[in-house]
């Protein structure tokens, strides 16, 4: 049976570069969820569009969190075709209201409101009340942001963190940087290594470091692999993996001075479980020199809310 059609109710969106998923936020709550497959749509609003259609509502304002920096009226998304104009975009949709952000934006507006049952702590102690908090994860990319207060009021202040130099330390680590160097005309971002096309691109530039032949595997083979200890290469890639997210973290917080905590977002993480918080995150977000004392404190919260940007992209229809 069709639900009947909601009207005059709010639509929030958190698209990134390979899922687009919606809901409706009516009465506090947010209802009929659905994740589609950007790839199956020419444009946003074809997307949009078959989301109100399915789901039978008719949303008079809009928030959509997006995985792109929003500098202006025109989106072009990094890691998918889509492009529009916010301001056409609203009109052809009928929107009273079509706010767009960046997807990391969103998530750190979100940060104040997550119930604590939905964050896993590693490390640190208690976070300094009115601190600014810093946020990170890796997904398609690596998105970033941060969240000072202000007045009383808390400010996110969106960044493409994720697109800094991969900071290598060890030798393995340079040597995956100088392998794949010639492919990004010898830019190697955090972006690149940290991200699920990351896991491929460190496990294919691992084996040709060690002159070996390999089986080309996809991030999520990659990942299962190394949880279930089938293979020592997947191991060690998962383990660098975190291992760099935990320096790029740390870099992050030293940067923005976030004693109020580090939040760890994204699609990838949270999966992790137990690797993770046996991995070298932790050593490795500490590990700054001289500055190790600073970031000891600093809690780190690994965020397993099911759709954290959306309650970001609420909360910017009232900022």
């Amino acid at each position: 049976m069709m639900a009947p059609l909601l009207t005059g109710c709010d639509l929030v969106a958190d698209i990134g570069g390979t899922n687009a998923r919606f809901a409706i936020h009516h009465l506090g709550e947010f209802l009929r969820e659905q994740v589609l497959p950007c790839k199956d749509f020419a444009r946003f609003a074809d997307a949009f569009r078959h989301y109100c259609d399915t789901q039978q509502v008719q949303p008079a304002r809009a928030a959509i969190a997006i995985a792109n920096p929003v500098l202006g009226d025109r989106i072009q998304m990094t890691n998918h075709h889509w492009a529009f104009s916010i301001a056409e975009t609203r009109g052809e949709l009928g929107l009273t209201v079509f706010n767009v952000v960046n997807d990391f934006e969103a998530l750190a507006l979100s940060l104040p409101y997550l119930p604590a049952a939905d964050l896993k702590q590693l490390g640190g102690s208690e976070p300094v009340v009115g601190a600014v908090k810093a946020v990170i994860g890796p997904g398609t990319g690596l998105g970033v942001a941060s969240l000072a207060s202000s007045h009383g009021h808390w400010q996110a202040l969106p960044a493409e963190g994720g697109h800094v130099s991969f900071p290598a330390r060890t030798a393995r680590e340079w040597a995956m940087v100088e392998c794949l160097a010639p492919k990004f005309d010898n830019h190697v971002s955090a972006e690149r290594l940290i991200s699920g096309p990351g896991l491929a691109l460190m496990h294919q530039a691992l084996a040709q470091i060690d002159g070996v032949s390999i089986e080309s595997l996809t991030p999520a083979e990659i990942t299962a692999r190394a949880l279930s200890n089938q293979d020592p290469r997947c191991h060690e890639v998962l383990e660098l993996f975190c291992i760099a997210l935990g320096n790029v973290a740390g870099n992050l917080a030293l940067t923005v001075g976030a004693r109020g905590g580090v939040y760890i977002g994204g699609g990838i993480v949270p999966k992790l479980g137990d690797f993770f918080s046996r991995s070298g995150f932790r050593a490795a977000f500490e590990d700054k020199g001289r500055f190790d004392h600073y970031l000891g404190p600093i809690p780190v919260y690994v965020i397993h809310s099911p759709y954290p940007a959306f309650v970001g992209a609420v909360r910017s229809l009232s900022v």
